[in-house]
C-alpha cells in the first residue's frame, strides 16, 4: 500500500511515540476492534443504494479501461490479509495535552 499510497501504517504504539515527540503530554490511546457489525453500521449509514452505486461504478470502471485493472492488481492486498482482517485493523482514540 505504501508504495501506491506513500501512507504507512503505523502501530498504535508507534502513533504514541510520534505525538509525544510532537510536544503533546499525558497521551492516552485506546484502540478498538473492527467488526463486520460497524461495515454494516456503515452502510446504514451511508444508505444500500450509495454504496450499490460506488460498487457499479467500480466494476464499470474495470470494464472500460484495461489500466484501472492494473491498478486494482497491485493495490489490492494477498488474500492472507483478509483472512484474519478483522483481528489486525482497529480505530484508536489519541488524546493528548499541550
Amino acid at each position: 500500500m505504501s508504495r501506491l499510497t506513500g501512507a504507512k501504517f503505523e502501530t498504535a504504539e508507534n502513533w504514541k511515540k510520534l505525538m509525544k515527540n510532537s510536544g503533546l503530554k499525558d497521551v492516552v490511546v485506546k484502540t478498538y476492534k473492527l467488526s463486520i457489525l460497524s461495515k454494516i453500521d456503515e452502510i446504514r449509514m451511508y444508505g444500500l443504494k450509495d454504496y450499490l452505486r460506488s460498487f457499479h461504478r467500480f466494476l464499470s470502471l474495470g470494464f472500460r479501461s484495461s489500466a484501472f485493472w492494473v491498478y486494482v492488481k497491485e493495490a489490492w492486498p494477498p488474500k492472507s490479509v483478509f483472512k484474519n482482517f478483522f483481528e489486525y485493523v482497529r480505530y484508536g482514540l489519541y488524546v493528548g495535552r499541550k
